[in-house]
């Protein structure tokens, strides 16, 4: 017979997992968004839940934090086209200039480094990399986060950049909000121009604003899309859509024939830059729905005031005033005609 004290000398002890192999472990079973809600701790304090709430998806969202970078190779040329990007974005953008740029992989091909940079950098919610390869020697990536994920990202091929040349005219305000136009009908062709435009709105969209006064738009930036010839080594007759984007200067002047009208001068400024969407990496329609759905609020009651009057027959009367209901909250279902 084998003793009791033979039998606890038998048993090993267990041995405390790590954080990783729990978490490797569990990854076969469980997707990376449950795991990091697994993961990461609940907030002790008030503060905390605060800062944990503002980096959840809003319904009405601010102004978007820009990160930018170049690549591990980047010419003069691309770096010159972060700094131009730098100055339209300012102040809500922040350009890594001193960081080690080495093992920075193409977001195409790995953009787990672009989302943890994003997350580290106030909540970057767009990013955009310039880099210098020999089949292509200017690219640019232009991408969006939400909701702690990629959300979407788009690979450019810079044909042509023009710099800023403001002759004489008044530099753009530092914070401003530009008008941005698009043109051309080749956007809605396919999806993913129509998606590299709205991440182009995002890009040049400037701050978030519930007023504006229009002697206060100095700058107006239009892009514009075109059929341009394909190069050398293709077929004839074949065109590809490319993208012109230049920022121009708003002089308000008063016309001579109509003084009390005003007269809207446009100057080229720059920067500009002409682009051809070489591919892009478009959101899982789940993902673009949850993205774009505005949840139904109910009727926002308005404080009312009520004021008590009394005639000469001594018969009260009242008068109740209710605020308007901002009805644009609502969420209302639209019939068929």
């Amino acid at each position: 017979m084998v003793k009791r004290r033979d039998i606890a000398k038998t048993k090993k002890t267990p041995i405390k997992k790590t954080l990783e192999q729990e978490v490797d472990a569990l990854r076969p079973e469980v997707d990376e968004k449950t795991l990091a809600k697994l993961i990461r701790s609940k907030p002790k304090t008030v503060a905390g839940r605060k800062m944990l709430a503002l980096d959840e998806p809003q319904v009405k969202e601010g102004t978007k934090r820009m990160l930018l970078c170049k690549g591990t190779n980047c010419c003069l040329q691309g770096q010159k086209l972060l700094q131009d990007l730098l100055k339209i974005r300012q102040p809500h953008a922040m350009y890594l200039r001193d960081r080690n740029q080495s093992k920075l992989v193409a977001p195409m091909v790995d953009p787990s480094d672009f989302l943890y940079l994003c997350e580290k950098n106030q909540g970057s919610k767009l990013f955009g990399m310039c880099s210098t390869t020999k089949k292509h020697p200017l690219r640019l990536f232009l991408g969006r986060v939400f909701d702690k994920s990629i959300y979407d990202i788009y690979e450019f091929d810079v044909l042509e950049t023009r710099e800023f040349h403001p002759k004489g005219i008044v530099a753009p305000v530092v914070g401003g909000k530009p008008l941005v136009v698009f043109q051309g009908s080749m956007w809605d062709l396919s999806d993913n121009l129509l998606g590299a435009k709205n991440c182009l709105a995002d890009v040049f969209g400037g701050i978030k604003a519930d007023r504006i006064l229009l002697e206060g738009f100095d700058r107006a930036i239009v892009c514009s899309i075109y059929e341009r010839k394909q190069s050398a080594g293709t077929s004839t007759g074949t065109t590809e859509p490319c993208i012109r984007i230049d920022q121009f200067a708003i002089k308000m002047t008063r016309d001579s024939e109509n003084p009390s009208l005003p007269h809207v001068d446009l100057v080229n400024t720059g920067p500009g830059m002409t682009l051809k969407l070489l591919g892009a990496r478009t959101p899982a329609p789940e993902m673009a729905k949850t993205a774009s759905k505005i949840p139904s609020e109910e009727f926002v009651k308005g404080k009312s005031s009520v004021k008590t009057n009394t005639n000469d027959l001594l018969q009260t009367r009242q008068d109740i005033h209710i605020q308007a209901e901002p009805l644009k909250l609502v969420y209302l279902r639209h019939g068929k005609n």
